[in-house]
């Protein structure tokens, strides 16, 4: 468009182009100084600059489809990521409904006796209750950590992507803590001795998640807060004075 408009309005997309210009090139980028040079004090394009300013909205344009597509990219490694913890977290499930006694969840005490997720013996839903019971410590955990998840103009929803993720790591934390507990590699905890202790035990592995997804969150922030931030300048190294 900037090719066919005639020098008198061409002169006024000066500081329109300037304004994406700074918003996706990094400020050391030579196109970007020369035309803020140009430009003057008036902010007003000259006839001879034409291609100059073409140049810079070409390269901003770039620049902006770059960004999108490392947010975009992203999105999809979540997406699939969810999507696998999900199929782990319904293989187990079924593994429970098939057979209780393949991956046990009981704990037997020699004083109370053997304790389950429900009742004292193994049933085909207790995989499924203790998901449960980690996926809703999740969800719990991730609500409060929204407020610290910013919106984002760009197509993508990135911030709810980044929610869903938390919904199948908070079930596998569940039963994969229990089992922890089973193995006694967790110090100071061997036994359970009530179904409610064992639910409340899934309860907090399965916000324990946090503890790894939050990083996964940091970085879905980085991605998103460059997102028309053009990249800080490599810092320079100082030169080295060799006296003599």
């Amino acid at each position: 468009m900037l090719r066919l408009l005639p020098p008198e309005e061409l002169a006024w997309w000066g500081n329109d182009i300037l304004a994406r210009a700074e918003m996706h090139l990094p400020p050391s980028d030579p196109r970007r100084i020369k035309l803020k040079e140009r430009l003057g004090s008036d902010g007003k394009l000259n006839a001879g600059d034409r291609y100059l300013a073409i140049s810079v909205l070409q390269a901003a344009n770039i620049a902006d489809q770059l960004e999108k597509a490392r947010v975009r990219s992203f999105r999809n490694i979540i997406t699939i990521t969810t999507a696998v913890l999900t199929l782990i977290a319904l293989t187990l499930g079924v593994i429970g409904l098939a057979d209780p006694t393949l991956i046990k969840l009981c704990f037997n005490d020699p004083q109370t006796g053997p304790a389950c997720p429900i009742g004292s013996r193994p049933v085909k839903w207790d995989i499924l209750i203790v998901e449960l019971m980690g996926l809703s410590a999740a969800a719990l955990v991730g609500a409060i950590g929204l407020r610290l998840i910013y919106g984002t103009s760009t197509p993508f929803t990135l911030p709810i992507v980044l929610a869903f993720l938390k919904l199948p790591a908070g079930a596998i934390s569940a039963v994969i803590g229990l089992l922890l507990i089973q193995g006694r590699f967790i110090p100071g905890l061997s036994n359970l001795d009530t179904s409610a202790q064992i639910l409340g035990w899934a309860a907090v592995f399965g916000a324990a998640q946090q503890a790894i997804t939050r990083l996964v969150d940091a970085q879905g922030q980085k991605i998103l807060s460059s997102v028309g931030d053009p990249a800080p300048e490599p810092p320079t190294a100082s030169p080295v004075k060799v006296t003599t």
